[in-house]
């Protein structure tokens, strides 16, 4: 490797931003731009976890991956490639870390939340879920449908066990202290210790969640709700509350002609 094509990234934490990136069939190809160097922890203030969470298509991905750089553990060179799959992957699992996050703050959807979870990423989990559950079988470290099933049908108890294992298991980087300056500027800062995008962007849904920073999802559609305010929103738009107040009502009809139905009967 010619080290003049190296990139250079002091221990200050920082990552690159993209000059050019490409998505081609099944590949992303990309460019730093050398004059964008950026801190991940001082980024946390622009939410880059948020946007990769709303980039739900190649192109919003696209532009995530040229506005905060590629999706992966290293830099090592100003230009490469990676398989895109992966970069899906790293935003699904982001979306559903928030999703659970979202169900637990509501104390709804936790079933559903974790099972998503865990179709994404259940190897880190999957001894442990079985042998809790007493699922039976190989104690075989991914989950099959099977599996997966047991825990649609954990009790209240089961799921919270569940749930309460995997936040705790949320991989996120110690805080540590730096001396920054020299001399009479020198001064002691705490930081995080960011060495990748993808563990800033964890870091930074769990620091929502740990200053009480609101976010949510949307019941009926499934858009992330980007709070500005600690107020709750539940729908994104007016539109999604109607279709969900319609169907309510449309259920409370039948149910009640139901009732009619059978009280004439008798």
């Amino acid at each position: 490797m010619n080290s003049k094509n190296n990139v250079n990234r002091p221990v200050s934490l920082q990552w690159y931003r993209c000059k050019r990136v490409e998505f081609t069939g099944e590949t992303a190809t990309w460019e730093l731009s050398r004059t964008g160097e950026y801190s991940l922890v001082a980024a946390y203030k622009e939410e880059p976890h948020r946007d990769l969470i709303q980039a739900i298509d190649d192109d919003s991905l696209r532009v995530f991956v040229k506005k905060w750089g590629p999706l992966r553990l290293t830099l090592n060179e100003w230009t490469g490639s990676d398989p895109l799959p992966i970069y899906r992957r790293e935003r699904d699992l982001l979306r559903a870390w928030a999703l659970l996050f979202d169900a637990i703050r509501k104390r709804e959807g936790l079933r559903e939340a974790a099972i998503q979870l865990l179709r994404l990423d259940s190897e880190p989990y999957g001894i442990w879920i079985r042998s809790r559950l007493g699922i039976t079988g190989a104690l075989n470290a991914v989950l099959d449908e099977v599996a997966l099933d047991r825990v649609a049908r954990t009790t209240e108890s089961e799921c919270l066990d569940l749930c309460n294992f995997l936040v705790g298991s949320l991989s996120i980087p110690a805080p540590s202290l730096q001396i920054l300056g020299k001399g009479r500027a020198m001064e002691l800062r705490p930081t995080m210790r960011l060495y990748s995008l993808p563990s800033a962007l964890n870091w930074m849904v769990w620091q929502d969640v740990f200053s009480e920073k609101p976010f949510g999802f949307c019941p009926e559609c499934g858009t992330f709700i980007d709070f500005t305010t600690k107020h709750d929103k539940e729908f994104c738009n007016n539109d999604c509350a109607h279709r969900k107040a319609a169907r309510e009502s449309a259920r409370r009809k039948r149910e009640e002609k139901r009732k009619s139905g059978t009280q004439k009967t008798r």
